[in-house]
């Protein structure tokens, strides 16, 4: 817990990917980064509005400063953002009816990523592997259960989340082995008061050190 500084802040306006478990937006607002980026404001006694918006969408609007924070992956240049801190991870998973047990086994095989998602340069480079971009999660899945793609790149909290209710295991959709761990972070426009930068850091560190990041892989599915 860290001290409250005294300054004005207005009602900060936060952009979450509308992608679930990241993102819920159904009667009762939800998901892994909703209830994060939650967690920490509210520890900090700030106002703020949370909506839902498109991967590129959430980028874009931090980037043109119409949004004031959103968690997404780390950017390679940051742009017109600032990088607060990085923050949770978690790991990528591939998801198939065969056996695979490396990138090079997935060469010649169909592939479903989330459109435009970057994972690592050995996979996002590797010409020989057919990558099929879809909208979400659930698009990934039906396409494996229906044959249309070899595999799916999934993160672990997504396939905790849906291997009950799309009968994954009764499907024969197996894990097969963990690509790699990427790790998100909280970025803010460029014009945010430094002050609030700071606590955003503390707040984000107290919460990571107390392993909250697991008590929501823990209630959203696994």
């Amino acid at each position: 817990m860290i001290n409250q500084t005294c300054f004005a802040v207005k009602e900060l306006k936060i952009g979450v990917i509308n992608i679930p478990p990241f993102g819920i937006a159904e009667d009762l607002k939800h998901g892994i980064h909703y209830d994060f980026i939650s967690k920490l404001l509210s520890k900090m006694k700030i106002r703020f509005d949370i909506d839902f918006y498109p991967y590129s969408r959430a980028v874009n609007s931090i980037e043109n400063g119409t949004l004031d924070l959103s968690i997404f992956f780390k950017r390679d240049d940051p742009g017109n953002m600032i990088e607060v801190c990085k923050t949770f991870g978690f790991e990528n998973l591939i998801l198939s009816k065969n056996k695979v047990n490396s990138i090079a086994n997935l060469e010649m095989r169909s592939v479903a990523i989330i459109r435009n998602a970057k994972y690592e340069s050995n996979f996002d480079k590797n010409s020989k592997i057919k990558k099929i971009q879809t909208e979400n999660y659930v698009q990934s899945l039906k396409l494996l259960i229906l044959n249309r793609v070899d595999a799916v790149i999934i993160p672990a909290p997504a396939y905790y989340f849906y291997k009950k209710s799309m009968e994954l295991d009764k499907n024969d959709v197996k894990l097969q082995f963990v690509l790699n761990k990427k790790y998100n972070y909280i970025y803010a426009k460029k014009s945010i008061n430094p002050v609030l930068i700071e606590q955003i850091k503390l707040e984000n560190d107290f919460l990571i050190k107390n392993k909250y990041d697991e008590d929501l892989l823990v209630l959203y599915g696994k």
